[in-house]
């Protein structure tokens, strides 16, 4: 399966079909979202990768388009692009372009990259070319899974996976080619000229996915909340916001 046919398969298969686990991530997509407002100021350029389900990206065109900001969004599926593209505007452009094919020559005050880092061939190259586009005093603000999540942590003590970074089959189906651990993840950045100015972990993540499918609404949003306490290191996702190298 070549690059366009995996990205047509994970926006058909997962992101447009409404999987069993899909209000999980849901939930924690929209946990997120204050923490993202706080990291963009008012009438910042800002560049996202990725729509997804599109429960940020219609947050994103909301709130830059109540902040007099612009808003560039780039999506490798044009399954994806076309159900959202009647949100495009004077202020806000969708991209349908592979991530690592992204050229484009302006700056931008925020690059936010939530969930990507894990599904490119080259997150090095890929972080590289995003500093490039940042402007001098902009960040970037990422999310990606944690390999010593608490559920990864009881999985491997069950027997049920060989290491705290082995892809289970709904890594592989969602496309995910690795996790990250914190010291990763830093070695990661900083061969691309960035260093983390903060760090913090989202979701208390006991158990896969597919066990947690009748967890009630309250108590994923309890597992969040208790999130906002805990080490980066237990928890289900690391939320990062890196700024440029200075020399």
């Amino acid at each position: 399966m070549n690059n366009d046919e995996m990205l047509k398969s994970i926006a058909l298969n997962y992101h447009l079909s409404g999987l069993p686990d899909i209000h999980i991530e849901n939930a924690i997509q929209r946990y997120e979202l204050d923490w993202l407002h706080a990291l963009i100021p008012m009438g910042s350029r800002v560049l996202d990768l990725g729509i997804g389900d599109g429960i940020i990206f219609q947050e994103l065109v909301e709130f830059i388009g109540n902040s007099g900001g612009g808003l560039v969004t780039v999506e490798g599926s044009q399954d994806i692009v076309e159900k959202f593209s009647h949100l495009e505007s004077s202020y806000v452009q969708i991209i349908c372009s592979r991530f690592e094919d992204l050229s484009i020559n302006d700056g931008f005050d925020v690059i936010l990259a939530s969930h990507v880092l894990e599904h490119v061939d080259d997150p090095v190259t890929l972080l590289t070319n995003l500093n490039s586009l940042l402007k001098v005093n902009g960040v970037l603000v990422g999310v990606v899974p944690n390999r010593e999540s608490l559920h990864r942590r009881v999985a491997v003590a069950m027997g049920i996976q060989d290491e705290l970074d082995s892809l289970s089959a709904r890594d592989h189906m969602v496309g995910h080619q690795r996790v990250y651990s914190l010291v990763s993840l830093v070695s990661d950045l900083d061969k691309a000229g960035f260093e983390i100015d903060s760090h913090r972990g989202f979701f208390v993540k006991p158990l896969a996915n597919s066990q947690m499918l009748d967890f009630s609404v309250e108590l994923i949003r309890g597992l969040l909340v208790a999130s906002d306490d805990l080490p980066t290191e237990l928890c289900g996702n690391i939320g990062f916001v890196a700024s440029k190298t200075m020399a």
